[in-house]
């Protein structure tokens, strides 16, 4: 009996032991986080930002290294201090240019400049994508609108034009044409919206309207 109650009470034992060994090092690693978390900061913000640990430090730094070292050491820093500055600043220099340049890049596409050749566009946008641009030139002297879709020209028929942002044209079968800037017609559906040009170059596209 005594050699089986032994056994229990040296395992214990030992279980105990091994207790302490992990509360031990667990407080050991404890004081070693802190010195690095707390006392590390401590010492270094002592070091470089405070008068006497400034003092400290470059008597020190005198100390162990020699004279010329560090003339030679502090002008290879500022040399390359020199350099990166530079290196830096026509970094941020290119990437200015190129964001420009990409800003008028895309405020030309997103601009609408058919005023300047007497030109009236449609951007069409049915289900989330682009259909076909339609433009179309506008000329009052003649009484005459020309229509491009995909690169094919067709000449509207008994157009009354006033300018190009009013004119009706009598196709036979329905009327088409823009009030005020407003296009009204039979061409689309009455899903179909019309949106900016800004708006249509960011939308993926139909190939054509057979595809809806």
């Amino acid at each position: 009996m005594s050699g089986h109650i032994g056994k229990p009470v040296r395992r214990a034992k030992v279980l105990t032991l091994r207790w302490a060994f992990c509360i031990i090092m667990n407080i050991l690693l404890g004081i070693l986080l802190a010195s690095v978390y707390i006392v590390f900061p401590i010492v270094v913000f002592w070091l470089f930002l405070s008068k006497k640990g400034s003092v400290f430090l470059n008597k020190m730094v005198h100390k162990i290294f020699p004279q010329s070292f560090l003339i030679s050491t502090k002008s290879f820093i500022n040399r390359w201090t020199r350099i990166l500055e530079t290196l830096l600043k026509t970094t941020l220099g290119i990437v200015m240019i190129c964001a420009v340049i990409y800003a008028i890049i895309i405020g030309f596409r997103g601009i609408d400049l058919g005023f300047l050749h007497s030109e009236i566009s449609l951007y069409p946008e049915y289900n989330g994508k682009a259909l076909p641009r339609m433009d179309f030139k506008v000329n009052a002297n003649t009484q005459t609108v020309i229509e491009s879709t995909d690169g094919t020209l067709t000449r509207l028929q008994n157009c009354v034009v006033v300018d190009r942002k009013n004119w009706h044209c009598d196709q036979g079968w329905s009327g088409t044409g823009f009030t005020n800037g407003t296009y009204f017609g039979s061409e689309y559906s009455s899903d179909t919206k019309f949106i900016s040009k800004f708006q249509w170059n960011l939308l993926p596209k139909y190939l054509n309207k057979s595809n809806i």
